[in-house]
């Protein structure tokens, strides 16, 4: 006996059985009374231990999935979520899965097994929107995922418009008289691609020369990178970068090669990460707000706990932090 058979019976979604069983939303009276007279025909008893009559958020535990907590920006976002979630007065349970994705959805399922109350799935690479697991998991509790969006019932998305925000880049690095611009990227994620559109589209409707070049995450394949770029195309004026990692060795790598920076090559980063003001010159990077992002989250979070309706998906503005290498 689970909680698929009653919902059957009472012919309702498995999500509305566990907004009743655990009332953390407002179902009509009619859908409740079926609900409860499947539970009663069919003898089904919800685990009460794993439930610990939660009426109150300092008894809901909230599971965290991300990917790589060795990142800065991963580091960052999983510091908000837990310290916001914290002053909310929820428990949380963090799972770090590394890139392999067979790990990353097998803790999605790990999360349901410790009976978790909702789900943070932490960066775009969780923006699948036919994965069974995220589907499976969203059916029995909400779910919400961290600068990506998932078009499904009960997911819920809270972001950052990257499109936009490279594309502004884009457009700051044009109107100010450049015209050959690298860009750097290292993932293909929903992020990833977002940012390479918005960049693309930018360079297109101003039809300036511009190349698109993957990088290994490592200082020396970025290096490498970018001085062959250089070497083969010493008309590079910018360097716009999806990742301040990524643009701070471009920096390094341009005034080693004897670039002045950002009188000769401007360079752009992006998440204004702790290394972007300790970079010299300071670069200049795109604030994602990604505490922002993740104290927004949380109060949702709270808020579909509560009963109450949210947005299926937020959009927080982004804004560019100009410091000296643009």
């Amino acid at each position: 006996m689970n909680i698929q058979t009653v919902a059957e019976k009472a012919r309702v979604s498995v999500a509305t059985v566990s907004r009743v069983i655990n009332k953390t939303a407002k179902v009509s009276k009619e859908t409740e009374r079926r609900v409860l007279a499947a539970i009663k025909e069919l003898g089904y008893l919800p685990n009460a231990l794993a439930k610990g009559l939660r009426t109150n958020n300092s008894l809901k535990l909230i599971g965290i999935i991300c990917t790589d907590i060795t990142d800065f920006y991963y580091a960052q976002a999983v510091a908000s979520l837990e310290r916001e979630l914290r002053t909310r007065g929820f428990e949380s349970l963090l799972a770090c899965t590394g890139n392999d994705t067979a790990v990353r959805y097998k803790s999605i399922d790990g999360m349901l097994r410790k009976n978790v109350d909702a789900i943070i799935l932490v960066g775009s690479v969780f923006s699948e929107q036919n994965n069974p697991n995220i589907k499976r998991a969203a059916s029995l509790l909400p779910v919400f995922i961290i600068n990506g969006i998932i078009d499904c019932e009960n997911t819920f998305s809270v972001y950052c418009d990257d499109f936009s925000a490279m594309s502004q880049c884009c457009r700051s690095l044009i109107d100010s008289g450049r015209r050959n611009i690298l860009y750097l990227y290292d993932a293909d994620s929903f992020s990833g691609r977002r940012k390479a559109d918005g960049f693309k589209f930018a360079a297109d409707q101003a039809a300036i020369d511009y190349k698109m070049l993957k990088c290994k995450k490592d200082t020396e394949s970025i290096e490498q990178t970018v001085f062959d770029a250089l070497n083969n195309d010493e008309n590079v004026d910018a360097i716009a970068a999806s990742e301040d990692f990524l643009a701070v060795a471009a920096l390094n790598c341009a005034q080693e090669a004897g670039f002045s920076v950002p009188e000769r090559i401007a360079v752009i980063g992006y998440n204004n990460s702790v290394i972007a003001e300790l970079a010299r010159p300071k670069l200049t990077s795109v604030d994602n707000r990604i505490e922002d992002i993740c104290i927004k989250a949380v109060q949702e979070l709270s808020e579909v706990l509560n009963g109450c309706d949210v947005p299926k998906s937020t959009e927080i503005p982004y804004r560019i932090v100009k410091r000296q290498t643009f």
